[in-house]
């Protein structure tokens, strides 16, 4: 994923933009005054992709299949908060959907 340059941005995987240090203030009050759910995708240890929710685990083969599933639910459950992290738990891709 390339580096944030602080311009809005559609994802490749979840149509929506990015958060960014440019948005206005009033946009960033609003988001923050509703309830955010966050939906985690991690590496597990045992070689696949592991979307956590917030009442269950769901196991992918893929990391392209974790995502897809992530961000199904991401769309329902706006706004959400999507985290990509490797093995080490280092957030490797974020992605915020909007309501």
């Amino acid at each position: 994923m390339p580096p944030h340059t602080g311009a809005s941005h559609t994802s490749p995987w979840c149509p929506t933009r990015m958060l960014g240090p440019g948005e206005p203030q009033d946009h960033l009050a609003m988001a923050t005054s509703i309830q955010q759910s966050h939906i985690r995708v991690d590496f597990s240890t045992h070689g696949n992709w592991r979307i956590d929710l917030d009442d269950v685990s769901i196991a992918c083969e893929t990391l392209e299949a974790a995502r897809r599933i992530a961000c199904r639910e991401a769309v329902r459950r706006r706004p959400c908060e999507v985290l990509v992290r490797d093995a080490y738990h280092r957030v490797i891709e974020r992605e915020h959907i909007e309501s």
